[in-house]
């Protein structure tokens, strides 16, 4: 596997220049050195680790295949394609599982450590998840795979990963629907409660279709953690979280406690699961279903500006359920410091739905504005035994839909 991956950096170098050069000149957020230099030592130490991974692996996987329960072609076309779609489910339910368990997490975590979304993030590579994944590959032993059918997928599979890490290339028609795209990556790597733990996919996006996963790009995500970490440092990146958790095991009361620590979801704690994505997101989906009191939409708005008074009113409205359950009569907002309603003297009546969604998703734009939720989930390095705050900000709107370089 390791020889695939010395045959793509070249490829790997100057596609980030190119990058580089185009965001540049298109005025994208790109790179930014410190940043850049850390993801590079991940990456390069990754494939040091991985020398050694590999003689582990294919120890492992010879092992396994003198008791496979299937015995395939090795030099047939349809056997490597079918290893293909075998090894892209494994990567699904490995992937998943390390957003899923803590302890998994931890060995994952580095790789969404960078605040910035470019090629070189897709080299901000674990120094332990080679080992934590190993066993998931494992089952392709059994299913008559040989080794080197095993790390030649996984090697290609990791190279087609390297360019979905990119800003400059939006949505890609129907291959959206198919494949993991770099619309879609985007998603995976936000901190934004409504985006976390989606789009898992290494190559086809088919498999978080299939289990409930997936989730459009609707806005532009941020990127990084819930909390970052503010650290360049590699060694801090790779193992921040390794300690945090470790050491909220070591003081955790009791057996049950700590191997809820190490095996739970991040954001867990003891008695109290609020923290975690799947509350943190039924907890949003809430607030913006909540009922709104106040006069019942007009018939039509007025102007463009009634809608931006009735977009405001929504925001402030979601703000406010931040903090109480008290329902809020929009219609008593002042909106008066707003351009368009100086100039326009539009009042709107109160123009304002009830709550529904926004960019046709399940999550209002309104929602998103809150900054009263707090969790663990996805962050980095927390306080032992407390979740760190989740920012939620507002977001601008969805991407466009041409497709760049």
């Amino acid at each position: 596997m390791t020889e695939l991956i010395y045959a793509a950096i070249p490829a790997f170098i100057l596609f980030m220049i190119v990058e580089l050069l185009v965001g540049r000149y298109r005025g994208v957020r790109g790179y930014e050195k410190k940043d850049t230099a850390a993801s590079l030592t991940m990456g390069v130490v990754n494939v040091g680790i991985g020398v050694g991974v590999d003689v582990l692996l294919v120890l492992a996987l010879a092992g396994l295949y003198r008791f496979r329960i299937v015995d395939l072609p090795e030099g047939a076309w349809w056997v490597w394609l079918l290893a293909f779609f075998v090894f892209d489910f494994l990567f699904y339910w490995m992937h998943r599982f390390h957003h899923t368990v803590r302890v998994l997490w931890a060995a994952h975590v580095n790789h969404h450590s960078s605040e910035r979304f470019n090629l070189s993030t897709a080299l901000r590579q674990s120094w332990t998840e080679p080992l934590t994944a190993l066993p998931f590959w494992l089952p392709m032993a059994l299913l008559g795979f040989t080794p080197a059918q095993v790390l030649t997928v996984h090697a290609l599979s990791l190279i087609y990963q390297f360019f979905v890490h990119t800003e400059l290339v939006q949505r890609l028609g129907p291959l959206e629907w198919v494949f993991n795209t770099p619309s879609h990556h985007r998603v995976h790597h936000a901190s934004d409660v409504e985006y976390l733990d989606r789009n898992y996919a290494g190559t086809l996006i088919i498999w978080d279709r299939l289990f409930g996963t997936f989730e459009q790009e609707r806005h532009r995500p941020t990127y990084g953690l819930t909390t970052n970490i503010g650290t360049f440092n590699p060694l801090r990146i790779a193992f921040h979280e390794w300690a945090a958790v470790l050491g909220d095991a070591w003081r955790a009361p009791g057996l049950s406690a700590k191997l809820g620590t190490l095996f739970q979801p991040p954001g867990w704690r003891p008695g109290d699961d609020s923290g975690t994505v799947r509350v943190l997101q039924a907890k949003l989906r809430e607030q913006a279903g909540a009922p709104v009191v106040g006069p019942p939409p007009a018939e039509g708005m007025r102007s463009a500006c009634d809608a931006e008074v009735a977009a405001v009113r929504l925001d402030r409205r979601a703000l406010h359920l931040a903090t109480t359950d008290t329902p809020l009569d929009v219609s008593t907002l002042d909106v008066s410091t707003l351009e368009c309603a100086a100039s326009d003297g539009a009042t709107s009546d109160g123009g304002t739905s009830d709550g529904g969604t926004s960019d046709g998703g399940t999550l209002s734009a309104g929602a998103r504005s809150s900054d009263a939720l707090s969790t663990g989930a996805r962050s980095g390095e927390g306080e032992p035994g407390t979740g760190p705050s989740v920012p939620i900000v507002s977001s601008p709107p969805v991407v466009s839909t041409t497709v760049g370089v």
